[in-house]
This record gives structure tokens, C-alpha cells and sequence, in this order.
């Protein structure tokens, strides 16, 4: 986890993200501030999905796929979250619905 002033360089310092990992690096970098790191941690539940699911599509990133196909994993994952009924479907299929806008 890394606050702002720590990211790796201006580029990721002055980007509103939950979490990156710098071009030709392996290492997932977590935003402190993030609203979804502190969503997960106070309040657990769909907010900790919501963490895996973004440390899921970095994951991607790390393994040297493209925004749209870590975008893809990142669905794919909260949708498998809202089938086995790990997430509320109405809330989660919302959720989904705005991860399917980014494109």
C-alpha cells in the first residue's frame, strides 16, 4: 500500500485509481486513500469483493495483458461474485453494469 507521495512516479501519483502497476513491473501498488481499499476495510462484505476484484485486474496488468483484458478478468470475477450469490444481485449486477461502461 502506498500513499500518494510514494507512488513510483508523478504519472501514478496524479491518477485517480484504486490501485496500478507501473509498465514492465510485477508489483501491485494499492492506493491508501482509496475509497475502495477503505470501503473494504470498514466495512467488509461486497466492499472486500469490490478490493479483490480490482487486485484481480492488476493482477492482469502484472502478467503483461492490456486494459481491456484485465477489464474482461475484472468482470468476469464480480460476476462470478454475483451468481454464487456472494453479492446482493441487485446491488451487484448495478456494480457490474458500471465495470461494463468503462469500455
Amino acid at each position: 500500500m502506498v500513499d500518494d507521495e510514494e507512488a513510483p512516479n508523478a504519472a501514478h501519483r496524479m491518477r485517480d485509481q484504486d490501485a496500478f502497476v507501473p509498465i514492465g513491473s510485477r508489483v501491485i501498488y494499492l492506493r491508501r486513500r482509496s475509497a475502495t481499499l477503505r470501503c473494504a476495510e470498514f466495512e467488509g462484505g461486497a466492499g472486500l469483493l469490490a478490493l479483490a476484484a480490482v487486485i484481480w485486474h492488476e493482477m492482469a496488468h502484472a502478467e503483461g495483458l492490456d486494459e481491456a483484458r484485465a477489464r474482461e478478468r475484472e468482470e468476469a470475477l464480480w460476476e462470478g461474485f454475483v451468481l454464487s450469490g456472494r453479492v446482493d444481485s441487485a446491488a451487484g449486477l448495478t456494480y457490474l453494469g458500471e465495470l461494463r461502461r468503462r469500455r
